[in-house]
Order: C-alpha cells, then structure tokens, then sequence
C-alpha cells in the first residue's frame, strides 16, 4: 500500500466500517508513513509477510541484535514492528 493508496482507502473506513488493512511491512520495506496515515484515520495495520519471506533470518545486521536480546532474528523483527 502507498500513502495515495491510504487517501483512497480512508474514506472507505468510515462508511464501511474497515478497521485494519493488510500491507506488506517488513525492515526492508518500512511502512511507517503508511502506518501513520491509517492510525490517524483509526486504521489499524496487519503486517503481511514481516519476515520478508524469511530473508531476516540470514540478515547480519537483525542477527546482531537479535543476539544482543538473546532472541532469535524473527522475534527481533517482530518486536521492531510493534
């Protein structure tokens, strides 16, 4: 989804009665403008695919702070996207 995309959808909510859109969201495809625009609508966000097919899994960058919390690089990814 893109922020014009949130414009076309936002109206949407307040007929329809839409609580929460799916987007794919992940660290290499941050949706932080988007999530900005449908909670200010009162939008909630699902993120679809946050574990970018399961590319964060062999990510040194996620791995090193996955190990610095001792969780593993999925629950990082997780965590960061709360």
């Amino acid at each position: 989804m893109t922020v014009k995309t949130c414009f076309q959808v936002c109206p949407v909510r307040v007929r329809d009665g839409v609580a929460v859109t799916q987007v794919e969201y992940h660290p290499y495809l941050d949706q932080r403008p988007v999530r900005r625009i449908l909670a200010r609508h009162g939008l909630g966000l699902t993120a679809y695919c946050p574990l970018a097919r399961g590319t964060v899994a062999n990510d040194p960058v996620i791995a090193a702070v996955a190990d610095r919390h001792g969780v593993s690089a999925a629950a990082a990814t997780i965590a960061w996207l709360l």
